[in-house]
């Protein structure tokens, strides 16, 4: 039989045999303190990348809400449009960007915040408007559905 090398859980490697089993030591080409140190810097980088996202994410839904609070005066759009539209904003925005062009830090978020502000509001704005024309079209199916309804109603009776 061939024999098969199998990971286990504890880093080690097992070789397998149709008769024995025996563990080796993964082969390293660097030190142990090397190691370490990578891990280290790939587990800093990702936690860097996460308050980045976080912070993104945060800057994101106060500009949307910021935009659209005029329409929620107004009356043009609902509660569930509104938190629709910010989270598919975010969403959107946040999922377009490819690992390294995510901010890391406060300040790398505010100017990432201040050149896009005007595709941000660009977008909200179409949201709002599809949100706006769906409503109306709902409001005129509604209309439609009971003048019809009234009509069948005076000619039965």
């Amino acid at each position: 039989m061939k024999s098969a090398t199998v990971p286990v859980a504890d880093g080690t490697l097992t070789k397998s045999d149709a008769n024995c089993e025996t563990k080796m030591s993964p082969m390293r080409d660097k030190g142990e303190g090397e190691m370490d140190q990578q891990v280290a810097e790939v587990t800093e980088k990702q936690a860097k990348e996460a308050l980045g996202l976080k912070l993104l994410k945060a800057a994101l839904a106060d500009y949307v809400k910021e935009v659209l609070k005029p329409a929620w005066k107004e009356g043009n759009i609902n509660k569930d449009a509104y938190k629709a539209i910010v989270k598919k904003v975010v969403d959107k925005v946040s999922g377009s960007l490819q690992g390294h062009q995510i901010p890391r830090s406060q300040e790398n978020v505010d100017q990432y915040m201040a050149q896009s502000q005007s595709k941000i509001a660009k977008l909200v704005q179409v949201l709002a408007y599809k949100n706006m024309v769906m409503i109306l079209n709902m409001k005129t199916d509604f209309s439609i559905f009971v003048k019809i309804l009234s009509i069948y109603i005076m000619v039965k009776t």
